[in-house]
């Protein structure tokens, strides 16, 4: 989720929101009293300004966005000025390993396509996943893997057709709210 989206729901919701973010467009900065340029969209470009803007003594929330996904190291950087909403760096290391967040799918019984940690026989109908991307980026043929094993952080999975979506939700530990749902376009980007 962008700063911007919550920097604009933060306000509607009456708090004052400091902006951490690569970018700091005009959107952003309207929504904010603040806001801080990091050098970059990277975890450790975002977590080094955020550290860098903690008020005197102050333990301020923090709202984590993009660029923290499979960092629970940075996360729990992070806790120690800020009080963290949202799911934080223990939620964050269940689902950047893919063992525990398809073991965690399987207990609950939320179906998904099959996976394996070794290049199966057939791989052209097999997918090569990164635990640690967003937004597809680190979707590659399995035909690419180099090994027949998948690394550490990567599973593979295999290729179904259809159309991709996606849902946003807010949850609480035990009740979860749908916001929406997004069809996602998809296009290879050169040289995958």
């Amino acid at each position: 989720v962008d700063v911007r989206a919550l920097a604009q729901s933060a306000r509607r919701g009456g708090r004052r929101v400091i902006g951490i973010d690569g970018f700091c467009d005009l959107d952003t900065r309207e929504a904010c009293v603040r806001t801080v340029r990091a050098d970059g969209c990277s975890g450790d470009a975002l977590a080094d300004a955020a550290l860098a803007t903690v008020l005197g003594g102050q333990r301020a929330e923090l709202i984590i966005g993009g660029g923290f996904d499979a960092r629970p190291d940075l996360m729990r950087r992070l806790e120690r000025s800020f009080r963290i909403r949202g799911s934080g760096p223990r939620t964050a290391g269940l689902l950047s390993d893919a063992r525990s967040l398809f073991g965690l799918l399987d207990r609950l019984g939320i179906p998904y396509p099959p996976i394996s940690h070794r290049l199966p026989a057939m791989p052209d109908e097999w997918l090569l996943k990164d635990t640690a991307s967003c937004g597809g980026q680190g979707v590659v043929p399995a035909t690419t893997a180099h090994e027949p094993d998948a690394a550490a952080g990567t599973y593979f999975q295999q290729r179904l057709s259809g159309q991709i979506v996606s849902v946003v939700f807010a949850a609480n530990g035990s009740e979860a709210v749908i916001i929406g749902y997004s069809r996602l376009f998809s296009q290879a980007v050169s040289g995958r």
